[in-house]
């Protein structure tokens, strides 16, 4: 949902572009890609016949009911590791692979990161505007973030500087003030501080609970409205720093109501090629 919504209300990330999305469940970030007008989307899901069934399903009825027939997103069965030349079958004579791959909430399974990372590097358009846009909650850990980055790195991806678009998402909203944890990174070595710049790099955004309602007078929601007011989860408006390690922020192994207080936390990210 919280991709769909940075989809809709910002628009130019996906416009006139091949924007493929893996592993994409109901789709939704597809069917947004293909309202805001991208040139062509390919929705994927792992390659069973029950799952690409009920994904096409979704397809054929996203395009009659909400694109009015005019929206070019097709559902189809991908594995990832698998040769993508199925998809490419997809797109038109002259296109050989896609300038946006969508993952939304696809890194909870670290034995999978290996076989995402291929994919990744045999569908993204090799150019320097290509981007993976992620959006990854931490229910299964900070580190799952980490290890997913360093087998991004080994095919030739790395986590890029955000957009202008999402920056000014970022700023618009209220920074949490961490002095214990900013204590913690002073101490910290250069080299640490050199390695771990990419972190840097990654959102780090609150989301509300269900009886939350966010602030009408917050920056988020009328400079940056980035929230779709439908059921599913939403932005308080709040940010803090994305750390990787667990060890840096103890109090979220900590449970609130029988939940990990890091579910309370989502990050959204970009992954280009080489350093930016």
């Amino acid at each position: 949902m919280i991709l769909s919504d940075l989809l809709y209300t910002h628009p130019s990330l996906v416009h006139s572009k091949y924007v493929l999305e893996l592993g994409c469940g109901t789709a939704l970030p597809s069917f947004l890609s293909a309202y805001q007008g991208a040139e062509m989307v390919l929705a994927t899901d792992y390659d069973e016949e029950s799952v690409v069934r009920v994904l096409k399903e979704n397809v054929g009825r996203a395009v009659r009911e909400v694109l009015k027939g005019g929206g070019k997103v097709r559902g189809v069965g991908y594995t990832w590791g698998h040769s993508p030349d199925d998809l490419f079958d997809y797109l038109p004579n002259g296109v050989d692979s896609f300038d946006v791959v969508l993952l939304a909430d696809t890194l909870w399974d670290p034995l999978s990161h290996s076989d995402l990372a291929k994919s990744l590097s045999t569908t993204l358009s090799r150019n320097q505007e290509s981007r993976v846009i992620v959006v990854a909650g931490l229910h299964t850990g900070r580190e799952r973030i980490m290890d997913f980055v360093k087998k991004a790195r080994r095919v030739g991806l790395d986590v890029v500087r955000p957009s202008e678009t999402m920056r000014l998402l970022w700023d618009g909203l209220e920074m949490v003030d961490e002095p214990a944890l900013e204590e913690v990174l002073a101490r910290r070595s250069t080299e640490d501080v050199q390695a771990d710049e990419w972190t840097s790099h990654i959102l780090e955004l609150e989301l509300a609970s269900d009886h939350e309602e966010q602030e009408p007078s917050s920056p988020h929601s009328t400079a940056n409205p980035s929230i779709i007011h439908s059921r599913g989860p939403r932005l308080t408006g709040r940010r803090r720093k994305f750390v990787a390690y667990e060890s840096l922020r103890p109090e979220e192994a900590k449970e609130r109501g029988g939940i990990h207080l890091r579910n309370r936390w989502m990050t959204i990210w970009s992954l280009g090629w080489g350093v930016q």
